[in-house]
């Protein structure tokens, strides 16, 4: 009850310093302390790579389960999706009327179904123009820029916030679905920076105010083969992980789960004992893990901790409801009842996990992304 006391304290004070501002997280033991950041674009992690402002606020969003502040578009993109990539433009040149924006998506995966793609431009890091062509780019290492698209924009009649947001959804469906086979055919049209030799290259913090955002989600097929070891695979891979050997991932389910949900499995109340070597009936218990510790601190930006809860205890026999056992584990405990050598005794295990939403360094981009089987909800006989 201590550990779940100051988590939920951590919790609070990091939820209510995002508020404030852009963290830059540093967490020593159970206390989180908590710098804002001067910057428009948004802050650093650890290893002196920055993510962007959106997508902590994105994050901020999920975790507190407030959508007013996103769009019509966004808000049912968000619930659909599994993961929102940020990806940074690595290129972009102007010219009076036309910005060339070149973006490496690469990292797009062709088992996703898009959802959304939005493009981001912080519309004051711009020389002011009227009806300006915006032509959009993917370009691999600073190679060969292949065109997907363009369209047209008058920034000169621009209100509201400084930051515009374009949907490009149909222009990034037509790349992806075309990508394969016009990569390999070189049947994507493609342009040579040569072809804006007359045009100016944007500096460096202009380039960082441009971002491309893609709301995907995983389809079936790829979730039937690869859903449940997603997280393994995507730390394994990662080269800010310390540690050389993988380590197992924990639980999970995609919302937030329901902070009423009962702690402990109720005790059979006809079967109460337990077994004789003395051991509580089957429970959920903490289980805090802290990523800084296990080695994936420099890849993962939040959360820096979380409960991922774990079963502990003896299971009766025979099994009760409460227990929730499967019918198979019912009648082995029955068995267990009257020949209580012939089988083992049912274990304590999950019977109910969800998921956790987390921001972090995938392939050198910001993702925000929805891991299945990492929290223990409730706990059962088996």
């Amino acid at each position: 009850m201590l550990q779940m006391a100051l988590l939920s304290i951590v919790l609070s004070s990091m939820i209510f310093s995002l508020v404030q501002g852009i963290p830059t997280p540093v967490l020593t033991g159970s206390k989180v302390a908590l710098r804002p950041s001067t910057s428009i674009y948004g802050s650093r992690h650890s290893q002196g790579m920055k993510y962007p402002l959106y997508m902590m606020e994105l994050y901020q969003t999920l975790i507190m389960g407030n959508a007013t502040d996103l769009s019509v578009l966004e808000h049912p993109a968000l619930q659909e999706s599994d993961a929102v990539l940020s990806l940074i433009s690595k290129s972009c040149v102007e010219e009076d009327n036309h910005w060339a924006l070149s973006f490496d998506m690469s990292s797009i995966s062709s088992s996703n179904e898009l959802k959304l793609a939005e493009l981001r431009i912080h519309i004051p890091s711009f020389e002011k123009s009227h009806n300006v062509t915006i032509e959009i780019y993917h370009t691999k290492d600073h190679h060969e820029n292949f065109f997907l698209g363009s369209f047209q924009y008058d920034p000169s009649v621009a209100q509201g916030s400084s930051w515009k947001v374009f949907n490009i959804s149909r222009m990034m469906q037509n790349y992806l679905l075309h990508r394969d086979h016009s990569e390999s055919e070189g049947y994507l049209r493609s342009k040579d920076m040569s072809e804006t030799a007359g045009r100016s290259s944007c500096s460096n913090v202009v380039a960082e105010r441009v971002m491309l955002v893609v709301f995907a989600k995983d389809k079936p097929s790829a979730n039937l083969t690869s859903s449940h070891q997603s997280l393994i695979k995507t730390v394994e891979s990662s080269k800010y992980v310390k540690i050389e050997e993988g380590t197992s991932s924990t639980i999970a389910r995609r919302h937030r789960r329901n902070r009423n949900v009962q702690h402990s499995i109720m005790r059979n109340k006809f079967f109460s004992r337990p077994k004789d070597n003395g051991k509580s009936l089957c429970r959920r218990v903490d289980m805090v893990v802290d990523f800084d510790k296990i080695g994936w601190g420099q890849h993962i930006i939040y959360p820096k901790r979380f409960n991922a809860f774990r079963c502990e205890g003896s299971c009766p026999v025979p099994l009760n409801e409460s227990f929730k056992p499967t019918n198979h584990a019912y009648i082995k405990s029955l068995v267990k009842l009257y020949d209580s050598d012939r089988v083992e005794c049912n274990s304590c295990v999950p019977v109910k996990m969800s998921s956790l939403s987390m921001l972090m360094y995938e392939d050198n981009e910001v993702v925000l992304k929805h891991h299945e089987d990492m929290i223990v909800e409730e706990c059962g006989c088996n």
